[in-house]
C-alpha cells in the first residue's frame, strides 16, 4: 500500500512540477537521428528517437526510448533505456535498468545493473560495482561483476565475480575455466554442469530445474497470482480510500457539488470523457510533427493519469450517494461512509468478468467528464465573481 500511495503522492507532485515549469525540471529531446554533444547537461535528460547517440556528461538522471542506442558519455544519476539495439560504453554512477532486443554493456556502472533482453553481453572491458539482475534469450558475462542473478536460454560466464552467482538455465550453460567465482554458486540446469577446477572459491549447490516440472510451476504459479491478484485490489482499495479521505479534507464542498453536475448533466459528463479519451490521442498524434510536441504530448498524458485515480474517487462518493442520501450539513465522516461504500460497490462491480471491464469504462468515462463538468463550473463561478 505504501508504495501505491507513494506513486499518487508523486504523481501529484511530478504533474505540479511539470505544468508549472517543465523546463525547470527536465530536459526533453527527440528526433530520428539525435544526437547529445553538449559538454554538461546539470537537469534529468529524456530522450525520444530513433537512432540515440550521448556523448555529454549528464549530471541527472538519462531517459532513453529509441531504436538504437549508443551511450558514451557519464552518468552520475540513473539510467533508464528501452530500445531494440543498446550499447553502454560510459559511466554510470548509479543504477541502470535496460530493456531491449540487443544489449552490450561496455562500461561501468556504479550500482546495480537490471536488464532484460533477447541477447545480453557484458564485456571484458564492463565492470558493476552492485547486484546485477537480469532475464535474456541468451547472456554471456565476461566482465568484473560483484553478485550475479541470471535467467537465461544460454548462459556463458568467463568474467570474475567477486561475489555470488545464481542463475538458471534451459539450453546450454557453461563456465569458462577463465573465470573466477569469489562466492558461492548455485544453478539449476537441465543436467549438471562441467565446472572447472578452481573457477569457485565458495561452494557449488545444484538446485532442481524447473524445466522439468513444468506441471508444478503452472499450479504453483496459478494460485500465487490469484492470490497477488486478490491482495492488490485489496491494496488498491486501501490506497485509492487514502487518497479519497486527503481529496475530502482538502476540498469538503467539492463532492457534493460533483455529485449534483452529475446527477444533472450525466449525458454531457459522459460526452466529455469520450472527447478527452478520444481527442488526446488524435491531439498527440498532430503535436508530434511539431517541435514542442513531445514536452506537450508528456504534460497532457501525464495530467491524464494524475486525473484516473481522482475521477474513481469522485464516481465512489457519486455511487454512494445514490444510495446512502446525504443531509443538508456537509460531515466528514458521513461524506467518507459514502465514498468508502461507493467505492467498495466499484471494486466488487469491476471484478466480474467480461461485464466488470465495460463498468471499468464506464467509470472512467463518466469520473472525467464529471471532473471537466466541475472545472469549467468552477470556471463559472470565479468569472462571475471576476476573479479569472
Amino acid at each position: 500500500m505504501k508504495k501505491l500511495i507513494a506513486l499518487y503522492a508523486v504523481l501529484a507532485i511530478l504533474g505540479t512540477l511539470f505544468i508549472a515549469s517543465p523546463a525547470l525540471a527536465t530536459d526533453i529531446r527527440n528526433g530520428e537521428l539525435l544526437t547529445v554533444e553538449d559538454v554538461l547537461i546539470e537537469d534529468d535528460l529524456y530522450l525520444i528517437g530513433g537512432t540515440t547517440t550521448v556523448t555529454s556528461q549528464v549530471k541527472g538522471d538519462l531517459i532513453v526510448v529509441a531504436g538504437e542506442v549508443e551511450i558514451d558519455g557519464n552518468i552520475e544519476g540513473d539510467l533508464f533505456i528501452l530500445g531494440g539495439n543498446i550499447v553502454l560504453n560510459g559511466l554510470v554512477s548509479d543504477d541502470v535498468r535496460i530493456g531491449g532486443g540487443y544489449v552490450t554493456i561496455n562500461g561501468k556502472i556504479g550500482d546495480d545493473l537490471i536488464m532484460a533482453g533477447g541477447e545480453v553481453t557484458c564485456s571484458a572491458n564492463s565492470a558493476v560495482a552492485g547486484n546485477v539482475y537480469g532475464a535474456a534469450g541468451s547472456a554471456n558475462f565476461k566482465g568484473s561483476l560483484t553478485n550475479l542473478y541470471i535467467a537465461a536460454g544460454t548462459l556463458f560466464i568467463g568474467g570474475n565475480i567477486t561475489g555470488n552467482v545464481d542463475l538458471l538455465a534451459s539450453d546450454y550453460f557453461k563456465i569458462d575455466s577463465s573465470a573466477k567465482i569469489g562466492g558461492n554458486l548455485a544453478y539449476a540446469y537441465k543436467e549438471n554442469a562441467e565446472i572447472p577446477d578452481g573457477v569457485v572459491t565458495g561452494t557449488v549447490t545444484v538446485k532442481e530445474s524447473q524445466f522439468l516440472n513444468t506441471e508444478e510451476i503452472k499450479e504453483e504459479v496459478g494460485g500465487f497470482g490469484a492470490n497477488m491478484h486478490l491482495g492488490m485490489k485489496f491494496f488498491s482499495y486501501l490506497a485509492l480510500l487514502f487518497l479519497g479521505v486527503i481529496v475530502l479534507l482538502a476540498f469538503p464542498y467539492s463532492f457534493r457539488k460533483y455529485t449534483e453536475l452529475g446527477k444533472k448533466s450525466y449525458g454531457n459528463a459522459i460526452f466529455y470523457g469520450l472527447l478527452l479519451l478520444i481527442g488526446l490521442p488524435v491531439v498527440s498524434v498532430l503535436l508530434i510533427l511539431t517541435v514542442v510536441g513531445y514536452k506537450v504530448i508528456f504534460i497532457l498524458w501525464l495530467g491524464l493519469l494524475i486525473m484516473w485515480p481522482f475521477a474513481k474517487i469522485f464516481v465512489s462518493y457519486f455511487i454512494g450517494s445514490l444510495i446512502l442520501k446525504p443531509g443538508k450539513d456537509v460531515a466528514f465522516w458521513g461524506d467518507f461512509g459514502r465514498m468508502a461504500f461507493g467505492m467498495l460497490i466499484l471494486f466488487v462491480a469491476c471484478a466480474i468478468p467480461v461485464i466488470g471491464i465495460l463498468i471499468n469504462i464506464i467509470t472512467v468515462v463518466f469520473g472525467l467528464g464529471g471532473l471537466v463538468l466541475y472545472k469549467k463550473e468552477s470556471i463559472k463561478v470565479l468569472r462571475g465573481k471576476k476573479m479569472a
